[in-house]
Parts: C-alpha cells; structure tokens; sequence
C-alpha cells in the first residue's frame, strides 16, 4: 500500500461543546495520532489531551465559519491530505480534502434551524461535492440521501460510523447509585437526552410521559440535554410535568451513570444521521426504545423497541410496554449489549483510513 501524503485534521471541532458530531471527530482524531490538528483555538476543557497529539493553534479574529474558509486552507499545505469531520470544510485549499456529512437535517429537517444558518449550510453542500476528493458519512441512511439530494455518485460517499467510548460500560449498582444521589436521581426512572431541538420530539415524549405516569407512580421521567447550541430551538421542558426532571448538561461519568440507572432509555428522534445515544445506552447495558425513522432502525438493529415518533400513543404504549414487562426488559439490553460491541472506535479509525486512501 503506497504511504499516505501527511494528514491534516480540520480541528474546528475541539472549540465547540462536546455533542455528537465532536464526539465523533475526537474518538476518531485520537486514533490519528501522526495527524497535523489545526484549530482556531485552545481546545474546550471538555477534551482531555491526547498524549503526543499535535495541535496547531490558527488564532484569528474572524468567526470560526470565516477561520474555515480563510484560515484553515493557508495552514494545510496543497498536496496534503484534510479530513473535515465536523459537516464543514473549506471551498479553496488541499486538492485532497474528506468531508464528513453526518447527515442532511437542514434539508430533510429544516424547522430545527435558523434562517441564516440553513443559508450557510445550503450553499455549502451546493458547493463541496464539487471539490471534495470524497465525502464520508456515518450510516447508510445518510450516504443514501447525500446521493440523492446532492447528487454524488455512489462511489464517492462512504461510511465510517459512530461508536460508544470506553467509558460507556455497565457498572457495579452501587457506584450508579452515589453517583445518581449527587444529581439528585434516586428512585426508578425513564432517561431520555439530546441537545433541545425540535427534532428530539421532546414535546411528545412529554405528552407520552403525562399519560402513562399515572400507572407508574414510583419513576419519574430524566431528560438530559444542552440548550446553549444554535439549533436549541425547543422550548417544550420549560414546563415539566410532574416527575419530570431536566439536566442541562451532565459530564460523561454522569452520563454513564444515568445510562446504567435507567429503566428504558427513550430516544424517539424524528430525525437522525446515526443516533449515537441509542449505542451508548446499549453499551451501558440499558433498554432501549427509539424511533422506526432515519438511520435510527439502522443503528438500532433488534435490540430496541421502535416506535412511530410522530404518534404520542406509539411513544406511551412503547415506553410502557418495556417498564411492564421485565422479560423484555432483560431481553432488550442482552441484545443491545451484543449489537453495541459490533460499532468500535478502533475499527471506525481503521474504516476512516482505508477511506483517505481510497
């Protein structure tokens, strides 16, 4: 195999809050460790160092839109490959740049998004394809609608998927629980995250939760999601129903805990790349119900109970169902368990780099 030319990563990433699309761009980035990282900035506390990882730091006055495009090209040199895996890149620049497309939301979703920001995103994926060497993605959902919608031939998308961290393992009930107390979870409950959009169908999930808590009187419904990000469009948890509880931001040993603790992890997502939530919980051992749309089915496999997010009867009878019925209950985390270890960082870096050399 003829070495690769020198990588260099689009580290625009290490200074945005650690959501799905980062989380994806760090586990992959530390498996690059030859990697050249360029960032506007001194990387987020919410990204541990990598030992012997080269961060170059491209401080500049202009937004972090304006860095990408103007910046980010003079510090990679042309015959250099860059790896964008944040869902941007710049239009001028390495004649062998791979761009990561998570998904086509501002497309396919549009109502979770600003004006200004549709506009951007829009005349960016009018315009990449064009110059990109080739464009990666995270399911075939995904690689199936950039085909589509932006007219890529087949043999220019490819997938490299997520997968849960280390960190996302069942642990013993005892540490869940001190864990747990210092949020202030105690009792069963229903777990349910992601960033405070529209497309999280949180709205209906509430619903879901009012009409079937009455016959649950012990659990109490914990959602977990950021509502600093230019997409928290959703005002739907500023009004919580009883035993509702809403974290805004939690760390990841938090998070794991939470994952562990929870009866069913519900993630009725109206729209989704990959879903990444859905294999951390499996990876903790956690029952999961998700939505039969998107990628979600894809991801999800056998080891869910899937659900029609657009029926707020659907979202109740399925969460019900899984509280209800232990077996179930026990059958769906043997399964996710089993479907979480075949999605690997090791082996999406692996997949990443027979792509760059594609």
């Amino acid at each position: 195999m003829t070495p690769l030319p020198r990588l260099f990563i689009n580290g625009r990433f290490l200074t945005q809050p650690l959501t799905g699309i980062q989380r994806f761009a760090y586990e992959l980035t530390q498996r690059l460790p030859s990697a050249v990282v360029v960032s506007p900035g001194a990387p987020s506390a919410e990204y541990p160092p990598v030992p012997g990882q080269r961060i170059e730091i491209a401080e500049s006055l202009l937004p972090h839109h304006l860095w990408e495009q103007v910046v980010l090209p003079s510090r990679v040199p042309k015959d250099a490959l860059l790896w964008c895996p944040g869902g941007s890149g710049p239009l001028r620049g390495s004649r062998r740049e791979f761009l990561t497309i998570h998904d086509l939301s501002v497309f396919d979703f549009p109502d979770g998004f600003s004006a200004s920001y549709l506009a951007a995103y829009r005349t960016l994926y009018a315009l990449l394809p064009r110059r990109v060497h080739r464009i990666l993605t995270v399911s075939r959902f995904s690689r199936d609608r950039i085909i589509e919608m932006l007219r890529v031939p087949e043999d220019r998308v490819g997938i490299v998927p997520n997968a849960p961290a280390a960190q996302f393992r069942p642990l013993d009930r005892d540490v869940v629980d001190v864990i747990l107390a210092r949020l202030g979870v105690t009792g069963p409950y229903v777990l349910s995250l992601g960033a405070i959009s529209a497309r999280k169908n949180f709205r209906r999930l509430l619903e879901a939760w009012e009409r079937i808590a009455p016959k649950w009187p012990d659990h109490r419904l914990v959602v977990v999601g950021r509502s600093d990000l230019a997409f928290s469009n959703d005002d739907s948890l500023r009004a919580l129903p009883k035993r509702a509880t809403w974290l805004k931001q939690v760390s990841d040993e938090q998070l794991v805990a939470l994952y562990n603790g929870a009866d069913v992890m519900a993630y009725p997502s109206l729209y989704e790349g990959f879903g990444l939530p859905v294999i951390e919980a499996m990876a903790c051992g956690t029952a999961v119900l998700t939505s039969n749309t998107s990628a979600l089915p894809e991801v999800a496999g056998d080891a869910a109970q899937l659900v029609d997010p657009r029926s707020v009867d659907a979202i109740a009878e399925g969460v019900d169902a899984v509280l209800a019925d232990a077996g179930l209950r026990a059958e769906l985390q043997e399964r996710g368990l089993a479907r979480a270890a075949t999605f690997t960082w090791v082996g999406a870096a692996q997949t990443l780099l027979t792509q760059l050399h594609a």
